[in-house]
């Protein structure tokens, strides 16, 4: 049975669709440019009606859609700038109280007070603004008591207080739905908050579908809303999801291209689909935008983005472009870093480029030095990098070190005063740093008990598969790791299985794809080798050039691409698979070569085999247009005239069928 707050929502989801459809609701755009901050085209269109003098409005509604766009800052200083110009503006003190909550990112334990002390400026402008003859609507003090209930000293424990928030905007939601897109806007994050708050994964994520079902119902009538665009990501980036927002991803950076965060935000769902070349072109553009916008240094936004991009190139295996953006971080003029992003930039170029060497002796104070980046300020970083150790020393059979980089994980979990540590409360980070913790203890267990160690990670996998884990928020997923145990005891079997249903979740991913291609050649499944190694060297040699990022040192317009031993075998194999194939041998018996890969070694590459199989499949591909070109000729050659009166006869026949 519906409740009666599900009753309820879906009537005035109804009520807004009519108005929608009768053009009540109306968006408006910001055409403004306040302090250097671009407005018109470059913010998406928002209608925030309030009751502040006409002359402030351009500029709030401005503020709105960088507070939609998470562009908290330079929302703030318009909020504020709107206070000065119109002090009885009490709207404009809630919406920098609104900058402040950061739903989805972490809960504003050292932000309540300031929050606090904002909305005591909005109750009291409204007692101001009753005394001066202007008035304010029911909706705008629904909008206020809202925030000022959240932000209010009070004993109560975070989830509580974001369940609480929920429960007001869905209040005001309900009561002003049809006429107020605004109302659907925040009371879909406001689910979102507390979906990501408490991990509704154990009830289907009903949360974040909710969220996509309210924000999509919102571009229904503004197409170009920028919080309902940037919503809905939000709600389906998981793999698994993320193709239910693949039309709002493709949509929303033009929607708000003045906001780096909106620029980049699209890069989540092509990398949970694998595009990786979207991925790049959104990335860019956003580190291109924050550069521009930090003044030519180096921003979060700029770290985040980068994260994404350096993943997105060793995807296509673009090793030389993702090892100019590594090279480039120690001398990056960094203001504000993004730790999290700036250590996975570093430990994925090690892990995906199979660097088992430098890994197994990696510390990350030595490839940017604690000078720079100041890494006792953000620790969670060092349980990234002694991971990175670990699987260095497992890979590289230095089994008697491994138990050590494990020690020093849990060192630095410990130094988060775990469990008390603010962030580890959001899943996003608990269940990603989780997930390592478990790994790396599954891996330790595995080099003296086999069986055991896979046996801690396959309750991994299981964790992983029912938590929220976002693609760059673990370095590798326990799904590969595994599949990774079961190649090393050489149990190909399962360990194709493995990279199957890794890249059921996480299509065209380089190291599953080609994990699975050489469990099928081990197993002379050369059918199934041949299509997992043919994805592989058609994803590696594409011709794609990356769009240049400023900051950044690109490769040299002649340089040789770097190949990874892992292509050549593909294409070795595709090459004698093919072979096989046109000399109209049995594909099962044909003598394929199998692996010899040894692990990539550091630095440098080898230039490309001739690409055999492109051309050859090229070849096959104009053989059958030809031959179909011939058969529907024929076809049309010998197909009997029909005379005009047989027409006659056949329109007769129908008319008589009738």
């Amino acid at each position: 049975l519906m409740r009666t707050a599900d009753i309820s929502v879906v009537l005035v989801l109804t009520a807004f669709l009519v108005a929608t459809c009768s053009g009540a609701v109306q968006p408006t755009r910001s055409t403004e440019n306040i302090n250097g901050i671009p407005g018109g085209n470059s913010n998406g269109n928002v209608s925030f009606a309030t009751s502040c003098d006409p002359g402030v409005n351009e500029s709030f509604q401005t503020a709105i859609s960088y507070l939609y766009s998470f562009w908290f800052p330079p929302s703030q200083a318009i909020f504020t700038n709107i206070t000065q110009r119109d002090p009885l503006c009490c709207m404009a003190y809630w919406g920098s109280a609104q900058t402040l909550l950061h739903p989805i990112w972490d809960f504003p334990t050292d932000r309540l007070a300031a929050g606090w002390d904002l909305m005591q400026q909005a109750q009291m402008c409204v007692l101001s603004l009753n005394s001066s003859g202007r008035s304010i609507t029911d909706r705008e003090l629904s909008y206020i008591d809202s925030a000022f209930d959240f932000f209010q000293p009070q004993d109560v424990d975070n989830a509580d207080r974001l369940r609480n928030y929920a429960s007001a905007m869905e209040k005001i939601f309900i009561e002003n739905a049809e006429t107020d897109e605004n109302s659907i806007v925040l009371y879909g994050l406001s689910l979102m908050a507390v979906g990501y708050y408490i991990d509704d994964s154990s009830q289907g994520y009903i949360n974040e579908k909710k969220t996509l079902l309210l924000e999509t119902l919102v571009t229904l009538s503004n197409p170009n809303n920028p919080g309902a665009l940037h919503y809905v990501i939000h709600s389906m980036d998981q793999p698994g999801f993320a193709s239910n927002a693949l039309w709002a991803a493709d949509r929303y950076g033009s929607v708000a291209p003045a906001v780096p965060h909106a620029l980049h935000m699209p890069s989540h769902i092509y990398v949970d689909l694998g595009k990786w070349e979207e991925a790049i072109s959104s990335n860019r553009d956003s580190m291109n935008r924050a550069f521009e916008d930090a003044n030519e240094t180096m921003n979060h936004d700029w770290i985040h983005a980068s994260n994404f991009l350096s993943y997105s190139y060793l995807q296509l295996a673009l090793d030389d472009y993702s090892e100019a953006l590594v090279q480039s971080y120690p001398d990056l003029d960094l203001v504000d870093p993004q730790y999290d992003d700036a250590a996975r930039v570093i430990c994925h170029y090690l892990i995906e480029r199979r660097q088992w060497e430098v890994a197994a002796e990696f510390v990350i104070e030595d490839w940017i030095p604690d000078s720079k980046f100041n890494w006792t300020q953000g620790p969670y970083v060092f349980i990234y990098s002694y991971f990175t150790q670990l699987i260095g020393r497992i890979e590289t059979n230095q089994t008697a070190d491994a138990p050590a980089s494990y020690q020093n994980m849990l060192l630095a979990n410990q130094s988060l005063g775990w469990p008390d540590w603010e962030l580890t409360e959001l899943p996003y980070w608990r269940d990603s740093f989780t997930g390592l913790l478990n790994s790396g203890a599954a891996w330790i267990e595995w080099i003296s008990d086999r069986e055991s160690g896979i046996k801690m990670m396959e309750s991994v996998v299981e964790y992983q598969d029912n938590t929220f884990q976002p693609e760059i928020g673990h370095l590798l997923s326990a799904r590969e790791q595994i599949a990774r145990m079961y190649e090393m005891q050489g149990n190909f079997s399962a360990a194709l299985d493995q990279y199957q249903k890794a890249l059921e979740k996480r299509p065209d991913r380089f190291w599953l794809l080609y994990g699975a291609g050489n469990a099928a050649q081990q197993l002379q499944l050369n059918q199934t080798a041949f299509e997992f190694f043919s994805k592989l060297v058609l994803l590696s040699n594409t011709n794609y050039t990356p769009p240049v990022v400023d900051g950044v040192v690109q490769p040299p317009a002649n340089s040789t691409k770097m190949v990874r031993p892992a292509v050549q075998q593909a294409e070795a194999f595709v090459k004698a698979f093919l072979a096989s194939a046109l000399d109209l041998t049995s594909v099962d018996s044909a003598p394929l070569p199998v692996s010899t890969n040894k692990e990539e070694s550091p630095g440098g590459g080898r230039k490309h085999l001739p690409r055999w199989s492109l051309w050859a499949i090229i070849f096959l591909l104009g053989i059958a247009l030809v031959a179909l070109i011939f058969v529907f000729a024929i076809v049309v050659v010998k197909r009997p005239s029909r005379e005009p009166e047989d027409d006659f006869l056949y329109e007769d026949s129908l008319v008589s069928d009738e």
